[in-house]
Order: C-alpha cells, then structure tokens, then sequence
C-alpha cells in the first residue's frame, strides 16, 4: 500500500488494521494489578500526536480527545456528522404519523397527544412495533459503525498519524459483525436479568398486601443496580479492543475485563465525568435549537415543519458532537490501560521512533535529490553559456 500524507505532505503511513504493536500483551507486563510508575519518571515524555506516550491522567485523557478534533475534524466530526444525519432521517423518516415537509422529516405522536396537550412527544412512542425494532437495529448499526471508524481514526492520532474517512470505512465496516456482538452479549444478559425482575415485581404486585413486593424491589434491585454497573464498566474498553485487536466478541469482552481489573473506580469515575460534560455539552448546543422551536410552534395546534427541522438539526448537531468527543475518550482510555498494564507506552515509542526516522530519511532523500537537480541544472546552465 503506497504511504498516504497528512497536510503539509506529513508522511502518515498505511493503514495496518492489526500492527505488531496493537497485539496483546505487545509491551511487557508490569508486576501488580493496576499497577501506576512512579511519579516524575516520564517528565519530557514524547508526544507525536495527540498524547504524551506515558500513563495519562484524566485532564490529559480529556485534551487528547479534543486535539483529536482538532487535529482531523474531517475524519472526526465530519463522519460523526454523516451518520448522525443518516440516523435522524432514519428516525423522523420511519414515523408512521408524521407531517410532511419539504426535507422528508417528521414528527411522531404518541396517542396522549391532543390539541389542547402543552407539547409534543417526539421518540418511539408513536412507531407500530416492526418499525420501532427496524429504527432501533439501524440506529444501533449506524452509532456501533460511527464508533468503530472513530476508534480507527483517533488511534492513529496518538501517533500523529492522520487517516482519512474511506481509510475509517474500510478499517470499521468489516468489524461490525463483531462489535454488535461484542454490544449484544451482556445487553442480552442485562435484559434477562431485569426482564425477570420486573416480571416478578408485577406478578407479587397482585398479592393483597404489597409488603412482600416492596421488599423484593429493595432486595433484589440493590444488586442488580451493582451487577449493571460493574459490567458496564468491566466492558467500557471491548469495543476499541474488538477494532483495534481484531478480537472476536467473547475475547473483546474478556480483554476489557483484563484491563479494566484493578482500574475499575478509576474508569468508572472518568465515565461518569465524561457522561457529565457531554450532558451539559448537548445541553449548551440544542439549547438555541429548541428556544427558536418552541417560538415556531407557540400557539400551533401541531407542530410546523419549521419547528421539526430546527429541532431535528439541533439534535444532530449535540449528537455529533458528544458521540465524537465519548468515542475519543473511550479509545484513549483503552490506550491508557495498556500503557498502565502492559507497558504499551514503550512500544508506541519505539513505532513512532521508527516512523519519524523514516520521515527523517525521506526528507533526506528528497533533499539530495533536489540538490542533485539543482546542480545538473547549474552544469547545464554553464555549458550553455560556454556554448
């Protein structure tokens, strides 16, 4: 595969869906779970790209997912930007009570709405039951493919290397088979698990006394609030590693547990951090959105197409938005554990040390060569003269 070249003819590299330093265990293990390097060891640490090759803390982790941005918003936002388009026609497009506008979008109603109602319910409510599964399985495919590009992307930032979004395509398609599963198999155990406590919730809920279901509720649901957020965090990493590791789903699944093992306060404390910030982000960009929305549809009986739009675009815009900026911290954050485990930071070095010497000695090259053609031109220029 020819080398590609980032601005300014940067040398990147070719995509390498599973290079030596990306395989399991790649660096050497340090001794003890969880287990952080003394601090001041990794001060002037390099930073090729979006990252310093060391152990990150969380601010760094939170930067990195930024200069991301930065650094390719065409493969970062402008991906995210296609698909969360493509998801709100799929939602909007897909309504079976909807009122038409000019750009194909509509608004769903749930059966509570009325005319004389303060508002309008948009979501499933309003959807027959195959439509409603239809836009759930799209949409999930749609974010599950967003995801996996994204991973592929903001990965070879942390080396400084750029990749464009048809490189993210080809890197991602062929791993969403493996990423929905990789989403599916503790879905399906989470959905077993409370399916089966709601439906003895409801069943103890005809008894005459409501003693013994409250006292169900209490006790069993303390425990699986605690099992959901533990394997919540457990697999926070499976995805990266189910792309970027070429894991099958169980593997994945079984890698995040690996890594996140002896970090699981510190990884669910950075999740909730970053859930935090994206909620006040969406907040903060659909907040124009709606207000201009609400005067489209004040004193309206139904909402005006105007106001499904602007509603519609806002929503695409925060998606955007927050879907990249979660996605970058979720992949540095895979790259953090490694580096803490398995000493990925030393071999990240020794890769991006080789990629900048083989930039070094292609600039070399180059030079001589234009030096070479410069003084062929001079002789040729001379000998015309003497002639």
């Amino acid at each position: 595969m020819a080398e590609d070249t980032g601005r300014g003819g940067t040398p990147v590299g070719p995509w390498d869906p599973w290079p030596v330093y990306l395989r399991p265990h790649a660096g050497s293990r340090r001794p003890g779970r969880g287990a952080h390097r003394p601090s001041g060891v990794h001060v002037g640490a390099p930073q090729p790209g979006i990252i310093p090759l060391r152990p990150l803390g969380v601010g760094e982790i939170l930067s990195g997912t930024f200069a991301a941005v930065r650094r390719n918003p065409a493969a970062t936002l402008g991906i995210s930007a296609v698909v969360t388009f493509c998801y709100g026609v799929c939602v909007f497009g897909l309504a079976p009570h909807t009122i038409p506008s000019p750009a194909g979008f509509g608004i769903a109603f749930s059966a509570s709405n009325t005319s004389t109602a303060p508002g309008w319910h948009v979501g499933l409510a309003g959807y027959g039951g195959p439509a409603a599964v239809a836009v759930v399985v799209l949409v999930g495919a749609l974010y599950l493919l967003l995801t996996g590009m994204l991973t592929a992307v903001i990965w070879r930032l942390v080396l400084g290397m750029r990749m464009s979004a048809g490189q993210a395509v080809r890197a991602a398609w062929p791993r969403l088979p493996t990423m929905i599963g990789t989403i599916a198999l503790p879905g399906l155990l989470l959905a077993a698990l409370w399916g089966g406590y709601a439906v003895t919730g409801v069943s103890l809920r005809g008894l005459p006394v409501h003693g013994p279901m409250v006292f169900f509720l209490v006790l069993a649901g303390i425990p699986l609030v605690v099992a959901t957020s533990w394997l919540a965090v457990s697999c926070a990493v499976a995805l990266p590693a189910a792309v970027l590791e070429h894991a099958g789903p169980l593997a994945a699944l079984r890698r995040s547990y690996q890594l996140v093992r002896g970090n699981w306060w510190r990884v669910f404390g950075i999740g909730l951090l970053t859930a935090i910030i994206m909620s006040l982000v969406s907040g903060l960009l659909r907040a124009p959105f709606g207000v201009l929305a609400g005067a489209l549809t004040m004193n309206a009986v139904q909402p005006p197409a105007a106001a499904v739009i602007v509603s519609t675009a806002g929503r695409i815009l925060a998606d955007t938005v927050t879907t990249t900026l979660a996605a970058g911290v979720v992949v540095l954050l895979y790259v953090d554990l490694r580096m803490r485990r398995e000493g990925l930071d030393r071999v990240l070095r020794a890769a991006a040390g080789g990629q900048l010497a083989a930039a070094g000695q292609s600039a070399q090259r180059a030079a001589g060569q234009s030096a070479q053609r410069a003084a062929g031109q001079s002789a040729q220029r001379v000998e015309d003269g003497a002639v």
